[in-house]
């Protein structure tokens, strides 16, 4: 099963009845335990950063027609671009005043917290945390989905499996790109790691989601 195919599978069943407080929501990611949190931070980070744009992507599969400007779609599609050498990804805030709501304030944090992995790791240096805050937000949506839940374990196995190396993004750099590369290619589980096709999918990526008139790529 390729990845656009899992997505296309769980987002009709995402839950849209969850709870949501404005106020309490920081406390509650705080307090909340995803089962994943030691082994993200034992992960490289380009590995935590994809554990980051795989579940943001999960996010929007299930609540994205609340924003049918597809904003944080394109958002997390050109985050990507942390990976790349020829194309950067932009930074970009949303306007709470234009995201009230709860899966619309889920998708605009959604946004701030990918933005954040890749452009704020001074304030909090471990990609590891923002991945973990995502995974909190899609076991809202689909805690009770043993499709997601099966997904995620396999999608943290295999990024493990492949340890970390001399290349790998130290914790302190906030520099981009990110090493190694990894493109959406990585995510349909259906081959082992090369470094060059993901380069060569992620570029392919890239240059059709300019051409498709993605405003958060440079």
């Amino acid at each position: 099963m390729t990845f656009d195919s899992f997505l296309a599978q769980i987002g009709p069943q995402a839950d849209q009845g969850y709870k949501w407080d404005t106020w309490k929501i920081h406390e509650e990611k705080d307090a909340a335990d995803t089962g994943y949190r030691d082994r993200l931070y034992a992960l490289g980070e380009a590995q935590a950063f994809v554990v980051c744009l795989a579940t943001a992507e999960c996010i929007v599969a299930g609540i994205g027609a609340h924003d049918p400007e597809n904003w944080i779609r394109d958002y997390v599609q050109s985050a990507w671009a942390g990976f790349s050498d020829t194309t950067g990804p932009r930074y970009f805030e949303t306007d709470d005043a234009d995201w009230r709501g709860p899966q619309r304030e889920m998708l605009a944090l959604t946004l701030i917290v990918v933005n954040d992995a890749l452009f704020c790791r001074d304030e909090r240096s471990h990609i590891a945390y923002r991945a973990d805050w995502l995974l909190f937000y899609g076991q809202k949506l689909y805690g009770r989905l043993p499709a997601f839940n099966g997904w995620v374990e396999t999608l943290v196995t295999r990024l493990e499996a492949l340890g970390k190396g001399p290349d790998d993004t130290p914790i302190e750099s906030n520099d981009l790109p990110l090493r190694p590369t990894f493109s959406r290619r990585f995510l349909n589980f259906d081959r082992a790691y090369d470094e060059a096709a993901e380069t060569a999918a992620l570029e392919a990526d890239l240059a059709r989601w300019t051409g498709q008139g993605n405003l958060f790529l440079n």
